[in-house]
Parts: structure tokens; sequence; C-alpha cells
């Protein structure tokens, strides 16, 4: 089943799923709160005693505005 907001994400190419390993969510705003989000990710996963680990890279030359996080299930 596929929600709304995932569609939505999907629609405008912030989530990218390469398949059941991997998982990437791009992250894009001129207010540079990326650390907020990558905490946030993190928090989920650990809530959710996930193991999945988080790779965040800058997209942009201003830090913590457009972030790609990569994120991969142990196999």
């Amino acid at each position: 089943m596929d929600c709304p907001s995932l569609r939505w994400l999907r629609q405008h190419n912030l989530i990218l799923v390469k398949d059941d390993q991997h998982l990437t969510l791009i992250y894009k705003s001129d207010r540079g709160m990326a650390d907020l989000a990558h905490g946030l990710i993190v928090g989920c996963i650990n809530h959710f005693a996930e193991a999945i680990t988080v790779e965040p890279r800058d997209l942009a030359d201003q830090p913590g505005r457009h972030v790609e996080f990569e994120l991969t299930r142990a196999a």
C-alpha cells in the first residue's frame, strides 16, 4: 500500500527506493537543518530497533541545505 505522503516524496524525487536494502532520502531547504533531519532519521531507526546505517552527503556549497541520506539495511 502506498500512502499519499510517500507518493508525494517519490513524485518530487525526495525519496528513492533502490531495492529492499537501500533507500535514499533527499533533504533540501534554505533553513539548513539537515543535522536535525539526520537526528530524526537516526532516532526513528533506534526507536524501531532496526539495523540500518545512515550516510549523509552534502550536495550543495552551503552545508546542511541540500543533503542526501543513504540508508542501508544490514543483510
